[in-house]
């Protein structure tokens, strides 16, 4: 409804089934470009990785479920027990991936926090990946047989740092 407001202050009114349908031709014709960033980022020595947590509205049925696609049971399952369990929305995840040398952003969605969004992503990765603590990353540099190592997010160690404060000033004043 924003996207239609937005476009209505310009003079069209399109249905949202138009600007659906304006959406998945996009992305259709963007996955080479998608594809080719991916492939730019995971070949470069160092990278970084966050995710965010975003609500996912259920849809009345689960999607289909697509061979080809690892992620299809997932999202099948996840969205599935929401529907049997009446939920509104469940807690799905944004990933972020930054080579630390090149200034591109690559974005991955998962219907949640499980690795294998990452697993996927970071399959055929060799470098140094830097994150938080999340112990499915952990999982990841393991099973690459040493091709993933693993560094300590500065960012979140001073946040935890910050966070212990309250309870532990002098601990965390020599920090």
């Amino acid at each position: 409804y924003r996207e239609q407001d937005l476009f209505a202050g310009s003079g069209w009114t399109p249905s949202r089934s138009t600007l659906v349908n304006l959406l998945a031709a996009s992305a259709e014709v963007f996955q080479p470009l998608s594809e080719y960033l991916r492939q730019l980022l995971l070949g470069r020595g160092g990278l970084g990785c966050d995710e965010m947590r975003i609500t996912l509205i259920v849809p009345p049925i689960p999607p289909p479920l697509d061979p080809a696609d690892p992620r299809s049971a997932r999202a099948h399952e996840v969205l599935r027990k929401a529907i049997e369990r009446e939920r509104p929305s469940v807690s799905a995840r944004m990933w972020a991936y930054r080579a630390f040398d090149l200034p591109v952003n690559v974005f991955d969605f998962t219907v949640s926090r499980h690795r294998d969004g990452p697993d996927e992503m970071l399959r055929d990765y060799t470098g140094l990946l830097m994150a938080d603590c999340y112990s499915g990353f952990e999982g990841i540099a393991l099973r690459s047989d040493a091709r993933i190592v693993r560094a300590a997010c500065w960012a979140h160690a001073r946040r935890k740092i910050f966070e212990i404060r309250v309870n532990h000033p002098q601990t965390s004043s020599v920090l």
